[in-house]
């Protein structure tokens, strides 16, 4: 196309051979602007690759300008028109382009303007259904406003999904939006979309009912209606586009949002703006419903985010490390503890040990033959014996204090206390002679002495395959055994 007004020359397309500029897409559009746009754009070189037929030497400010360009040439004709409609006056300029340019050519020219550098200059919009839609550059802040409200956006956003999941790419979300604007009701909707519309809307019957339910916050309703029909627990409904767990935190129906729950909806399901039920209850202020969804289990970004919730979490932290601390204290007690019982019950065992030599010690003694064998009278206990016997009896008695908290030992050996009795009972006869006598305490002596080694051992035993506590239970009465037989040998030996 000739380009006519020489006063103004163009700018050679740069970077690339003439054939490849020519098999470029060449795009049409149209300039309408006022005088000031082109006042202000007169003494500049008009864009690369551009060509006009309107003949700007006769015609210096058209109010129309139709022209094409090639698609290298899209950054440079965006900066001119940029320079245009910054000028006072200018403001209602607008760049059109044919509806000849396809989907992905639009987008070339949505995309340079950011990758140009000029989002905040300008700004596009683009408007028509099928092959009549168009993409128009304008102003920042001058493209005409669109109103659509949230019912109508909740229902273009819902068909908008569906035609993705059903593979047609051809329509974008503005666009369904726009023709639903048209007529509320779909019947402006393009073939294709219609038709998806109405398969899907089949079970708008079984989707209006749960959607009452929902509205009303009749949880019973909405479980009846969950176990009869389960694949009803997602469904969006066509009247608001959205899916019934979203419907109730809308609306702030607790009832409702524990019954879809429990019927297996999914708390992190995003409806066709991306959004999870929490994130609806909390753009909708139902306090309600979003404590609920935070009780059932939804996941929250936003958490830490706010005062109240980073409060809470500080609050929590806080607990946390206090318990911890706890924790770890008692775990250090426990562990004192436990060295201070294995420490006694060490001692214990030494002081048993001890209890057992005075016992043997004693018992020696006491098997030697006195000097005066055969006119033996009774006698009092020997020294040696006596000390002997207070000191294993004190050695028990360190050994085995009273616990604090009572606990639960073995009794002294039966045999122990049997043998012990009727020595430490019945008093000698007069007329024994000392080696009956010595015979007649040897016998229970030796047998106490012998059980309180083996309640040694048991008390090993026990303190590897129980605790600590239990062997010293054992070693204390292991050492008064010990004191018992010791205490038994002074009060029945004869001399």
């Amino acid at each position: 196309m000739p380009r006519k007004g020489g006063a103004r020359k163009k700018k050679p397309v740069t970077g690339m051979g003439a054939a490849a500029a020519a098999a470029l897409t060449t795009l049409r559009f149209t300039v309408v602007a006022p005088p000031p746009f082109y006042a202000a754009t007169a003494d500049d070189e008009l864009p690369s690759d551009m060509d006009t037929a309107v003949d700007l030497e006769e015609t210096p400010a058209p109010a129309s300008m139709p022209a094409t360009v090639s698609a290298a040439g899209v950054a440079d004709l965006l900066k001119w028109f940029a320079k245009g409609v910054a000028a006072d006056g200018a403001a209602g300029s607008r760049l059109d382009f044919a509806p000849s340019l396809s989907k992905e050519e639009r987008a070339v020219v949505h995309s340079t303007v950011t990758v140009a550098g000029l989002g905040g200059v300008l700004e596009c919009q683009s408007e028509g259904i099928a092959d009549q839609r168009r993409i128009s550059v304008f102003k920042k802040g001058s493209a005409p406003s669109k109103v659509t409200s949230s019912e109508v956006a909740e229902k273009a956003a819902t068909l908008y999904k569906w035609a993705r999941d059903a593979g047609l790419t051809n329509f974008s979300r503005d666009e369904i939006t726009e023709q639903l604007c048209a007529a509320p009701d779909g019947s402006a909707l393009a073939p294709a979309l219609a038709a998806l519309w109405t398969a899907r809307s089949a079970e708008a019957g079984d989707t209006a009912e749960l959607a009452a339910a929902v509205a009303a916050d009749d949880a019973g309703r909405v479980a009846a209606i969950l176990a009869a029909k389960p694949g009803l627990v997602g469904a969006v409904d066509s009247a608001t586009g959205q899916p019934p767990l979203h419907a109730a935190a809308r609306l702030g129906c607790v009832g409702a949002l524990r019954a879809l729950a429990a019927a297996g909806a999914r708390l992190e399901e995003k409806d066709a703006h991306g959004r999870t039920a929490l994130q609806i209850s909390r753009t909708f202020e139902q306090c309600d419903a979003e404590a609920v969804l935070l009780q059932l289990g939804a996941h929250d970004p936003e958490a830490g985010r706010f005062p109240l919730t980073l409060a809470a979490a500080e609050l929590g932290n806080s607990r946390a490390a206090s318990a911890a601390a706890a924790a770890s204290a008692t775990a250090a007690s426990a562990a004192a503890a436990t060295k201070a019982a294995m420490k006694a019950a060490a001692d214990a065992a030494a002081a048993a040990g001890h209890a057992v030599a005075a016992a043997e010690a004693a018992l020696t003694e006491a098997l030697a033959p006195g000097p005066a064998a055969a006119a033996a009278k009774p006698a009092q206990p020997s020294p040696e014996a006596s000390s002997a016997a207070a000191a294993a009896a004190a050695a028990a008695k360190e050994a085995a204090p009273e616990p604090a908290t009572p606990v639960k030992a073995a009794p002294p050996p039966a045999s122990a206390v049997s043998a012990a009795s009727p020595a430490a009972t019945e008093p000698a006869s007069a007329e024994g002679t000392a080696t009956s006598a010595t015979a007649g305490v040897a016998g229970p002596v030796a047998a106490a002495v012998e059980r309180v080694r083996a309640w040694v051992v048991d008390g090993q035993k026990w303190a590897g395959a129980n605790s600590p506590v239990v062997y010293y239970a054992g070693a204390a009465a292991a050492a008064a055994a010990a004191a018992a037989a010791v205490t038994l040998l002074a009060a029945g030996r004869r001399r």
